[in-house]
């Protein structure tokens, strides 16, 4: 009977093409504007390490001035996401947890062997030690993270990504050749593979859905070349550094490192911020940390929440695309409304040779379950269109980002279907109320 129903349904489309047309078409429309903003907003939203966000912890140390806060929120006082340098150091050299990444950047031209300085490229380069990788899961295509000596010893050593390598080496393994950086050789141990993490929330936040970086180096290697772009850098100062020179700056109280650690469980975060307050005691003794409490733990989650990286902007987006797509269901549900008053003398005479009331409504509804079906198909390649479009309006953003995982497939198919099905139901039942005798009168 389902292969009947469809049949005639079939013909009646093809009886009435235009408004047919019509009728996918705005909820193609509808479907395409709301899931075109949706993904973007979901994907902005996604947790970047399942199963590990709720025990990974951004440090923050309240390490400024006892003249005055770095700032308020609300009427508490607030703390930098930054830490100092020396700070970084004793918390690494504390080992507290099992995991902990110190994480640096500077700017300089990047080139390979066979190029000339003046072929480089402009790039900001992260700066991390080497529990970094493990930390975050980083998946690599050639070679592996550098070795703890490296790391200790801050090598130069240096991890690229797949962009870069497939720019500079063709795509081959180029692990044990080298790359040029500003005027130092750096030798290659690791080629990142894609690594679509979204948000990154290991930097800025600005940075939170912008590409990987293309080029990582040891963090003990920026501070022993003594490598710094201040003006590509984040960071404050309390206190003015002994002097203009960059070893000054990394002896100040500047903060500028991110410093991110990864526990056993969730459990354990109490015991490492019992840590941090014994440690800020300890620094008091040395006359730094003179301002009371403040020190704080940010899980993934919190930190994202906390910086605002999703913006309200967003989500006010979403809600107007869904209005959109519920002004599109109504003008279609008009449509579908006018379409099946004109099967007034059909429904009338199908009444008068016996059919009930449930054979029209399973027919009409398979009606709709076929326009929705073509809405669903259309409004999917639209939605494509529409992140293709995106994504080269906003090319400065991760493409990631622009991505519809099986998820939202199955979501857009879902949500045309249903929606339209819903939107139908009101001229479904209004048609099948037709009295047979006025229409065969009438005929």
């Amino acid at each position: 009977m389902f292969g009947y129903y469809l049949k005639i349904a079939w013909v009646s489309i093809r009886k009435t093409p235009l408004l047919s047309l019509l009728i996918v078409l705005t909820v193609a429309v509808g479907i395409a504007a709301s899931m075109t903003t949706y993904t973007v907003q979901y994907m902005m939203s996604k947790d970047p390490l399942p199963g590990l966000s709720d025990r990974t912890f951004q440090i923050q140390l309240n390490s400024w001035g006892p003249e005055k806060p770095y700032g308020y929120e609300g009427d508490e006082e607030r703390t930098t996401r930054h830490i100092t340098l020396q700070d970084a150091k004793n918390l690494l050299a504390a080992k507290q947890a099992p995991l902990q990444a110190a994480i640096g950047e500077f700017a300089e031209f990047v080139y390979s062997e066979d190029q000339s300085f003046s072929d480089g490229i402009g790039t900001d380069i992260r700066t991390v030690t080497i529990d970094f990788f493990a930390m975050m899961r980083v998946p690599f295509l050639y070679g592996t993270a550098w070795s703890a000596e490296d790391d200790e010893a801050g090598t130069d050593v240096t991890i690229i990504s797949k962009k870069l390598n497939d720019k500079l080496f063709g795509g081959v393994n180029s692990i044990g050749k080298s790359i040029v950086i500003g005027e130092q050789q750096y030798r290659i141990v690791g080629v990142l593979d894609d690594w679509p993490m979204l948000p990154k929330f290991y930097g800025a936040p600005f940075e939170a859905y912008q590409p990987t970086r293309d080029v990582f180096v040891p963090f003990f290697n920026q501070i022993r070349r003594e490598l710094l772009t201040r003006s590509e850098l984040a960071f404050n100062c309390w206190k003015t550094p002994a002097d203009d020179s960059i070893r000054a700056f990394f002896n100040s109280e500047c903060v500028w490192i991110m410093f991110w650690v990864q526990l056993d469980s969730p459990s354990d975060r109490e015991r490492y911020l019992n840590f941090i307050f014994d440690y800020a005691k300890d620094q008091r003794r040395f006359g730094r940390f003179l301002r009371d409490g403040f020190h704080k733990m940010f899980s993934v989650e919190e930190y994202l929440l906390n910086e605002e990286v999703v913006s309200k902007d967003t989500k006010i987006g979403v809600w107007l695309a869904f209005l959109f797509l519920i002004v599109c269901l109504l003008n279609c549900m008009s449509l579908m409304t006018a379409k099946f008053h004109s099967k007034a003398a059909e429904v009338g005479l199908r009444r008068a040779v016996g059919a009930s009331k449930q054979n029209l409504f399973a027919q009409f509804s398979c009606e709709i379950l076929l326009l929705a079906s073509f809405s669903a198909v259309l409004g999917m390649l639209m939605t494509l269109a529409g992140l293709h479009f995106t994504k080269s309006a906003y090319s400065y953003l991760s493409a990631e980002l622009m991505t519809m995982d099986v998820n939202m497939v199955l979501a857009t198919i879902g949500l045309a279907i249903i929606a339209t099905m819903a939107f139908g139901l009101i001229p479904i039942i209004k048609a099948i109320q037709v009295q047979p005798a006025s229409q065969l009168k009438s005929q």
